[in-house]
């Protein structure tokens, strides 16, 4: 066999160990890549997914005995709107609005997005009604999306028996104590 052909039949095979190698390496970083897009995409909540989301955290904190899980900025923020999370923080309004109550024993929670509010882009209106102590809550969550909080979810407010939330907070930063005295 005649030298310049072996070399270059090592030429080529080696090549294609090269190509073989490259194309891997491109499949496993378009595989990353995906994967990475994929896992981001799965951590956006929709605005019923945030509502339950904040029912299951704020189980969590009344069964480990914390205050109401408004009451810590980092953990409303999480729910709330960043400026609303702040201004919940440390309040102390006699309750927890969450379970309209002082104490919470929660039966037949049902979390539903409301299909009868108007579709307005970027709000949403989630419906939640439980017993608490066998008597029946029912309360209107209003979410929107910011851009300043990555376009996320967020609750603006909630509405109950009449009132908001936004209401009662500002009555308890005017009153001195909190509710509570």
């Amino acid at each position: 066999m005649p030298r310049g052909t072996y070399v270059g039949a090592g030429w080529c095979h080696s090549m294609a160990l090269i190509g073989l190698q490259m194309l891997r390496c491109a499949i496993y970083t378009i595989g990353f890549i995906v994967g990475l897009m994929g896992s981001s995409l799965a951590e956006e909540r929709s605005p019923l997914q945030v509502v339950e989301a904040l029912y299951v955290a704020q189980e969590q904190a009344f069964r480990e005995g914390a205050a109401p899980l408004l009451m810590h900025e980092v953990q409303a923020a999480e729910f709330f709107f960043n400026d609303k999370a702040r201004v919940l923080n440390g309040v102390n309004m006699g309750y927890d609005p969450l379970y309209q109550g002082q104490d919470a024993e929660i039966t037949e929670i049902a979390i539903k997005l409301n299909t009868d509010f108007p579709k307005m882009a970027g709000t949403a209106v989630v419906d939640v009604a439980f017993r608490n102590f066998g008597e029946l809550v029912e309360m209107k969550f209003v979410l929107h999306r910011e851009l300043g909080d990555d376009n996320a979810w967020q609750v603006f407010d909630i509405e109950f028996d009449g009132g908001t939330l936004s209401a009662l907070v500002s009555l308890a930063h005017n009153h001195p104590g909190g509710f509570a005295d």
